[in-house]
């Protein structure tokens, strides 16, 4: 048989799981029904959390809050949000917490002085991430969450030792958090028979003709998780053009996650597979398509932001009122 606490896609402690469960007892019946509230309040909260980022991320602008509602909107009813997730419960759940890590990250990083206490809220969200019983939806977080907190620090010229230490408290919060899952979790990954798998076995991904659903969904296959929209997909592109801060970490990100998207078509893959720790545990690599939308739809966001608040465009309003 299986063991129901070591199967992490079980989420046997996974906070907002056990307030559903607990509320289906009082009401005497389980349904599908409240999964279905479940998965909707998470679809709400990754909106929430995108929309808080931005807002940080863009708070001296004046048009801050158009451009958090753009990012908001992109990342949760996007393609990837709208796609396969919401019938994946586990995924679904790992990949909203990933807005709120990286907030915390941001202001941890925003003054001359590491603020040791927001790397509090990284830990939580990843803790949760961690307990929403995905694994490999984590593991991309991880990483995303070590080198955006790398790359800020060094912006900072935060002290090396400060760095290491900054790493290692948001990975042991979030890891003390979880641990109740992990530990067992680890201890049955080892006896699946994941173990077994070949390279071809995990080395699936999208077709590259996929990279046509960015803007056209619906016209290779059922689900369109690389959907960003044709407005969404040019705003990304014009945060690239105005060079807007931190815009090409997040391309580099976007980047590398589509190349391992395409799986074993794409040489990237073949290359991270031999060097990146835990890789080789995962199948479904079109699952790195999170990333891309994440990046995406904040680069986006950036961009209606910058637009709004875009001196040329003021000049042009004022232009057309005396006129």
């Amino acid at each position: 048989g299986f063991p129901f606490v070591g199967d992490t896609q079980a989420a046997a402690f996974y906070p907002p799981r056990l307030a559903a469960l607990a509320l289906s007892a009082l009401l005497d019946r389980f349904s599908y029904h409240t999964l279905e509230l479940e998965m909707t309040i998470h679809v709400l909260a990754a909106s929430l959390f995108m929309y808080a980022l931005v807002r940080r991320l863009t708070a001296q602008q004046s048009g801050s809050v158009f451009g958090a509602l753009v990012a908001a909107l992109i990342f949760s009813y996007g393609g990837f949000m709208q796609s396969y997730p919401p019938l994946q419960l586990a995924l679904l759940e790992a990949a909203i917490w990933l807005p709120l890590a990286v907030l915390g990250l941001h202001e941890a990083t925003r003054h001359e002085r590491l603020r040791w206490s927001w790397l509090a809220l990284t830990g939580f969200a990843y803790g949760l991430s961690w307990l929403a019983g995905h694994p490999q939806t984590t593991f991309f977080i991880t990483y995303l969450l070590i080198a955006y907190f790398i790359y800020r620090a060094r912006q900072r010229r935060y002290p090396p030792l400060h760095i290491l230490a900054g790493l290692i408290l948001f990975g042991a919060l979030g890891g003390a958090l979880a641990a109740i899952q992990l530990l067992p979790g680890v201890e049955y990954l080892m006896h699946t028979a994941r173990t077994g798998l070949t390279f071809e076995a995990k080395g699936n991904g999208f077709p590259f003709q996929d990279v046509l659903q960015f803007i056209f969904p619906g016209i290779l296959s059922q689900w369109s998780p690389l959907y960003v929209g044709l407005l969404g997909f040019i705003l990304a592109l014009i945060a690239l053009w105005r060079r807007l801060p931190d815009v090409w970490f997040w391309l580099i990100v976007a980047l590398i996650a589509l190349g391992l998207s395409f799986g074993a078509n794409s040489p990237i893959y073949d290359l991270l597979y031999n060097i990146v720790p835990g890789l080789r545990f995962f199948r479904g690599q079109e699952r790195a398509a999170f990333l891309i939308s994440f990046s995406l739809a904040l680069m986006a966001g950036l961009a209606a932001s910058h637009l709004i608040s875009w001196d040329k465009l003021q000049d042009f309003k004022a232009t057309r009122r005396i006129q």
